[in-house]
């Protein structure tokens, strides 16, 4: 009987060890790359505004998105090596502001941050001083 066991538990695993792989093959995620005006996924604007060209190198064809009613796009998809601007607009509020827009390619995404900064200012208030005389 142990032998008729051991014989069957061979079997299975000769047939199990056979058996196909489990679905179809994974292909390898996409990649996307950003350069020129974008650092670690962000851009970093001031109150004048401005247009920030981003380098954007993909293993395919790239796609982006977001909506902002102060940025726009320079397009809404592209190839590698094609760059990608973006257009601030002025900003005269006194909070800074801040959008994101991801650039797809395949199974890969990278994310632009843009901050807008307000225009500070100082005020400077005079201290008048009483000059003290001694006798």
């Amino acid at each position: 009987m142990k032998k008729f066991i051991s014989m069957m538990a061979m079997a299975m695993v000769m047939l199990w060890s056979c058996q196909e792989k489990d679905g179809p093959e994974v292909a390898a995620p996409g990649k996307v790359e950003l350069a020129g005006s974008v650092t670690d996924g962000q851009i970093a604007v001031g109150p004048d505004g401005g247009e920030f060209q981003v380098n954007v190198t993909s293993s395919e064809d790239w796609r982006v998105s977001g909506i902002s009613d102060w940025v726009t796009v320079s397009a809404e998809s592209g190839k590698s090596g094609q760059p990608l601007t973006f257009t601030v607009l002025p900003y005269e509020g006194d909070k800074a502001r801040t959008v994101t827009y991801k650039v797809f390619s395949a199974d890969a995404v990278e994310a632009v941050t843009i901050t807008q900064n307000p225009l500070y200012t100082i005020s400077l208030v005079s201290v008048s001083y009483t000059h003290l005389t001694l006798p």
